[in-house]
């Protein structure tokens, strides 16, 4: 019968209990999920169940870790965003109208290189939003200096600014 162990697709015997497979798969594992919850006692296992063994203090392997990723993406999202070679950086600006550089000043044609490209991940677009809130906060304040008249380039890979 076929359960999801740690997100991945596993063959069990029917009538396997959850205590049988933490001891032969994972013995030190403390922490025991069944289907979302946090299990104290045994419990035989149905097929399609979905079973996460734990141990607390250990880090997941790298397989286990990209398993659980995609397993909480929408269908493909995942094979798309690990197969893409879109860059993973920003740049960020202050611009005060009359006291720095417009956006069409910075770049009168346009940036060429720039292309549309998916995906767009959301902790990038993040970043670039909280540094723009903090640059709102210092105008604001009276606060340092803003970047108005420079970009801020940021690459999220080596996290590089």
């Amino acid at each position: 019968m076929e359960i999801e162990l740690n997100e991945r697709s596993f063959d069990v015997v029917e009538g396997t209990s959850l205590d049988a497979l933490r001891d032969a798969e994972r013995p030190q594992a403390d922490i025991v999920i069944l289907n979302g919850a946090a299990m104290a006692a045994d419990a035989t296992l149905s097929s399609g169940d979905e079973v996460c063994l734990i141990q607390r203090g250990v880090a997941r392997s790298e397989d286990e870790l990209e398993a659980l990723m995609a397993a909480r993406h929408t269908p493909g999202v995942h094979t798309k965003v690990k197969a893409a070679t879109v860059g993973i950086a920003g740049q960020v600006t202050t611009i005060i109208p009359g006291k720095s550089p417009c956006l069409s000043c910075i770049y009168p044609e346009g940036p060429t290189h720039w292309k549309r490209e998916f995906p767009v991940l959301g902790t990038v677009s993040s970043m670039a939003a909280s540094i723009a809130a903090v640059e709102g906060i210092k105008l604001i304040c009276g606060l340092g200096e803003t970047l108005a008249g420079t970009i801020l380039y940021y690459d999220s890979r080596n996290m590089n600014f």
